[in-house]
């Protein structure tokens, strides 16, 4: 599969019932993605205007909920948006698919005058981490037992250039 067949949608743009079947997709590889301790409360979090998700297909496809490929969430206060979460559906890992939904998502935030995107990662999560460090992001702040004992967490922020 190639980058150019791909799209992204913004869920809260959706009609109802294809926004109920998206969710439930991603809820599912949520679940079997994440420990249960990290999995996102989506029900909860998506009610609050601030938060968006957005999420992968293919182009001629983009409302077929089972062709999900990736999501993304984020949070908008003010001028700093918190990436709460970044997934890619296993069988699509390492095509380039997070680095292009994650350079799309700063050039958009920028262009919205967002200054800085922060997110948190888990120490042993090497291929997220060099994600993140290949997109500019640097590492501000270390806290152990972040996700669960033993796990440290990783505080990323990167600053976004004025073009």
């Amino acid at each position: 599969m190639e980058l150019d067949q791909l799209g992204t949608a913004e869920w809260n743009t959706l009609r109802s019932r294809s926004k109920e079947d998206i969710l439930d997709v991603i809820k599912r590889v949520e679940k079997k993605t994440f420990p249960s301790n990290e999995i996102f409360q989506f029900d909860q979090e998506l009610k609050k205007r601030n938060t968006q998700l957005i999420f992968c297909a293919r182009k001629e496809e983009a409302q077929a909920p089972e062709e999900v490929i990736a999501y993304m969430v984020y949070t908008r206060i003010k001028r700093v948006a918190f990436l709460q979460k970044i997934c890619v559906r296993e069988q699509y890992r390492r095509k380039g698919i997070a680095n292009w939904m994650l350079n799309d998502l700063c050039i958009n935030l920028q262009r919205k005058g967002c200054d800085n995107i922060q997110l948190w990662v888990d120490k042993t999560r090497e291929p997220a981490r060099k994600l993140y460090s290949s997109h500019g992001f640097v590492q501000v702040m270390s806290v152990d037992d972040y996700y669960s004992p033993g796990r440290t967490g990783l505080k990323m922020v990167m600053v976004l250039q004025d073009g």
